[in-house]
């Protein structure tokens, strides 16, 4: 899951995932590609686990390096990973004050949207998970591989094909979202794994407040909502079944579905409320548009003596 979320049922879903993999998956061996600032990787790692991470933010790279890069069973690497080696325009995206933001960098191109807008272009070298594996950089078989690259993930999964993980982790949104239609979409996301032998998936997708869990499906989602899939191999779909039906991840599901259910109907509340408003605050407008034709009449008697014998006129 994404590392730019507040701490929340969302990533309370992450934490208890994470416990549930480095307890159940055989190979202690992780790639994270857009690792950012380490934070899905950090307890694979301070338990054990080899991890190779791929960040191509300068910025970011060097707050990981802070962090965890005294580990020796870290690599962490400056490429972007795609489908092509070679060499890539990378955008980079500013605050709205023109500071470079923290998220929202990638091989991809945005429009900008109400959180950040366009910065500088740099170039980057880019290479494959597949060609490394070939030159003996990279395993061929791991845990875990996390994609998060702002919309990219598809490109290097297109890059990956020679490469064997138990469980696959992507980012995903849908239409609606302020980005845009995603240049990895969902639906082709399940395909492509399908077709590698992923049947099974847990999609978490969330929309403002709302976070829902479901299984093996896409359907029911927000147009706008975003979140991950986690894929798993259908040599290990014991583990989905075992996920599904583990006490701590039902009862955290359960947990953000009443939360989704409480805000929903806060929000509700609060657009009743604001109708309420704005019908007292135009009662006010009209009560103050009379007081002042009342206060007008009362400063011109002969004005109002004038109505007087007009009405009286009328009603003869």
């Amino acid at each position: 899951m994404s590392d730019h979320v507040p701490l929340d049922e969302f990533q309370a879903l992450e934490t208890i995932l994470h416990g549930f993999l480095l307890r159940e998956l055989r190979v202690p061996c992780m790639i994270d590609v857009g690792a950012h600032h380490g934070t899905s990787l950090e307890p694979f790692l301070r338990a054990g686990w080899r991890v190779t991470a791929f960040e191509p933010v300068e910025d970011n790279r060097r707050q990981l390096q802070a962090r965890l890069g005294h580990s020796p069973n870290l690599a962490v690497r400056s490429e972007a990973v795609s489908d092509q080696a070679g060499e890539r325009t990378f955008h980079l995206a500013l605050q709205l004050d023109g500071t470079l933001h923290e998220y929202h960098h990638s091989l991809e191109q945005f429009n900008e949207d109400p959180w950040h807008r366009k910065g500088p272009q740099v170039r980057v070298t880019t290479v494959t998970l597949d060609g490394l594996i070939e030159r003996g950089e990279l395993p061929s078989q791991v845990g875990y591989l996390k994609i998060d690259t702002e919309g990219h993930d598809l490109a290097v999964l297109r890059g990956a094909g020679k490469l064997g993980c138990e469980v696959v982790s992507v980012e995903f949104w849908n239409d609606q979202h302020d980005f845009g239609p995603s240049p990895s979409p969902a639906r082709e996301l399940v395909s492509l794994l399908a077709g590698r032998g992923y049947g099974a998936y847990v999609t978490v997708a969330r929309q403002r407040h709302d976070t829902q869990v479901l299984y093996s499906t896409l359907e029911g989602t927000h147009p706008a909502a975003w979140g991950n899939l986690i894929f798993f191999h259908d040599s290990r779909r014991e583990l989905y079944d075992r996920l599904r039906g583990s006490p701590e991840w039902r009862m955290a599901t359960r947990q953000a579905e009443v939360i989704g259910d409480l805000w929903r109907q806060l929000e509700e509340k609060e657009a009743v409320l604001q109708h309420l408003l704005k019908t007292a605050r135009e009662r006010e407008a009209v009560i103050q548009r009379l007081e002042g034709h009342i206060r007008q009449l009362e400063a011109n008697p002969g004005l109002v003596r004038r109505l007087v014998r007009w009405v009286r006129a009328r009603q003869r």
